[in-house]
């Protein structure tokens, strides 16, 4: 039916968080969206992937998306009042953009990645993948002093 361009995506769980180029080899051109501190490499961040695995280097690295989820969790205690007063504005954390709505209720946007020579490399413009924004903006939350 001529779909030959059509762009193949899968969920996050396509993508195990560590780079197995080998392995991967046969997901070549497959599209995926995933947190960004699986997909991005900030080795000098205090709390970045390869940190916090140097830290613990005993953890499951199979529940990495959830110790980022924790973190971001942490992190979002102080930035809730912000957000709130500020509605059009987003926390750049480690599982996406976030943003509040006005329930009161936390959004995220991924990132989005596709398979190149088994590896998972991000992609700019997803346009083509979906007609919603999938992109962070740059409007990033400053951080709230703590008392």
């Amino acid at each position: 039916y001529r779909a030959t361009e059509l762009p193949v995506i899968a969920p996050s769980h396509s993508y195990s968080g560590t780079a197995s180029p080998i392995q991967d080899r046969d997901l070549n051109g497959l599209y995926f969206c995933d947190i960004p501190w699986i997909l991005t490499e900030d080795t000098e961040a205090l709390l970045s992937r390869d940190k916090f695995l140097e830290y613990w280097p005993n953890i499951s690295e199979r529940y990495l998306r959830l110790y980022a989820m924790g973190i971001d969790a942490y992190a979002m205690l102080a930035q809730l009042p912000w957000l709130a007063d500020n509605p059009n504005q987003t926390y750049s954390g480690k599982t996406g953009l976030l943003s509040l709505d006005d329930k009161m209720q936390i959004h995220r946007k991924l990132v989005w990645a596709q398979f190149t020579e088994g590896s998972p490399k991000l992609i700019e413009n997803t346009q083509a993948l979906s007609n919603a924004d999938t992109r962070p903006s740059h409007s990033i939350v400053q951080p709230i002093p703590l008392k």
